[in-house]
């Protein structure tokens, strides 16, 4: 884990403008990787039981992204995909984000 940051493919680009810079992992929207050419390393804060009881949240969007981000540079990823954020409401002011931390297969 670490402090780098997070070149964006797409998605939620905006959010993260502050961080992008040199990165190990690369966050993918929908339309930028086929399921053929990435094999899911975690799916990150949604695969226990620990997540009905809480997840990582942070103040801000860019922060909850972050701590995903580090989150898969932790398992290993050089990819995300299905990131999800959560937050910024009257009901739920912090945000959380979740997705799949990814390796992407070389192209042949």
């Amino acid at each position: 884990m670490g402090c780098g940051t997070t070149r964006w493919a797409g998605g939620l680009a905006l959010a993260l403008a502050a961080v992008n810079a040199h990165a190990a992992v690369t966050i993918y929207d929908a339309t930028q990787l086929s399921y053929d050419r990435y094999r899911v390393v975690k799916r990150l804060w949604v695969d226990s039981w620990r997540t009905a009881i809480g997840v990582p949240h942070k103040a801000t969007r860019e922060a909850a992204v972050r701590a995903l981000v580090d989150a898969a540079e932790g398992v290993g990823a050089d990819g995300l995909v299905n990131v999800h954020c959560v937050g910024g409401t009257a009901s739920l002011s912090d945000y959380y984000c979740y997705g799949n931390a990814v390796k992407v297969k070389p192209r042949p």
